[in-house]
């Protein structure tokens, strides 16, 4: 398993700094085979992914890594809350300050132009308007295209 992991570790290190650059050059001066410095790239990759996740799979199974996850979460997941409710109070009234629009501004003003596009189609299609009451039709609510009338030569 050593020698796969020093392999792969060689396999990333030529890549990067030998045969990709090497493989674009060669693209760009048009004398490379085709895709070339496309398996050039993946042979990299997939040995990087071999290394990361030999990495990752050693890291959590490391037992001192588990009781520093442990211990810190807790504190963590406080400063979280803490941080949140902060910038909350914070950022809301620094975007009254600026006078920008809220979230909820910004979506009623969608829904009403929502509403002012479904009207404009009816208008275009020469239907009658309906009331807030009403409801509008799903098929009405499909753009109308009208065909042009030829000219009379």
């Amino acid at each position: 398993m050593a020698s796969r992991n020093a392999s792969d570790l060689l396999t990333v290190y030529k890549a990067i700094f030998i045969e990709l650059p090497t493989a674009a050059a060669k693209k760009g001066l048009g004398v490379a085979k085709e895709n070339e410095l496309e398996q050039t790239a993946w042979k990299g990759y997939d040995a990087g992914v071999r290394l990361i996740n030999l990495a990752t799979g050693k890291l959590y199974s490391n037992p001192l890594f588990g009781d520093v996850v442990e211990r810190s979460l807790g504190t963590l997941l406080r400063v979280q809350r803490v941080s949140s409710s902060v910038s909350g109070a914070l950022l809301t009234a620094l975007w009254v300050t600026v006078g920008l629009p809220t979230a909820t501004e910004i979506q009623s003003l969608r829904a009403e132009l929502g509403c002012l596009r479904r009207e404009l189609r009816l208008l275009a299609a020469g239907l009658p308007v309906p009331g807030p009451e009403e409801e509008v039709l799903p098929e009405v609510e499909k753009p109308v295209v009208r065909k042009r009338k030829k000219a009379a030569a």
